[in-house]
């Protein structure tokens, strides 16, 4: 459920992390269509390049978060908003596809897969985020798989601080994010 449905009202109140958790739930829940993602990055992006002239944005994006949806439609939808914001207002956009740390390593490497069948030059690889307190090394195998074909690779780590040493060691990030 979203915490308003009013645009003016929707980013008000706090800001802890379970009210995060609830409104981004929420968000998910109810971008069910193609067409719902295209809206979304196309709005984010010309918002970037009007309130901070950016010219390049990469974006982790969960579409396992988004159970209406596959990947394939999911990143058709926003692949076009991409595209209809590129010959708007010139900024550039890249892709990163997060695993979310709380679902599980077959939901994961099922993921992975379908970033290797669907591939795109604006999609960089696979990320990881979600609960920093899930063990990264938890998806090797998902990690190993992105990196056989090629795939770019990168975490949110940091907390718990023996995470820095998982993504780069054991998972092969490239990045820390």
């Amino acid at each position: 459920r979203l915490h308003s449905e009013d645009p003016d009202n929707f980013y008000s109140g706090t800001y802890e992390q379970d009210a995060f958790f609830t409104q981004f739930f929420g968000v998910c829940e109810a971008m069910a269509k193609p067409e719902d993602c295209s809206r979304a990055i196309y709005e984010v992006l010309c918002d970037q390049v009007t309130a901070g002239n950016v010219r390049y944005s990469e974006m982790f994006i969960q579409p396992t978060m988004h159970k209406h949806m596959s990947y394939p439609q999911m990143l058709e939808g926003l692949l076009d908003g991409i595209d209809r914001a590129e010959a708007q207002t010139g900024v550039k956009s890249r892709i990163i596809v997060a695993i979310n740390r709380e679902q599980s390593l077959d939901v994961a490497v099922k993921l992975v897969q379908d970033v290797i069948d669907n591939s795109s030059e604006r999609v960089l690889g696979i990320g990881l985020d979600g609960n920093p307190y899930i063990p990264a090394s938890n998806f090797k195998a998902a990690f190993d798989l992105a990196r056989a074909h090629g795939l770019n690779r990168t975490a949110h780590a940091g907390v718990p601080v023996h995470d820095n040493g998982e993504v780069i060691d054991v998972l092969n990030c490239q990045r820390i994010d």
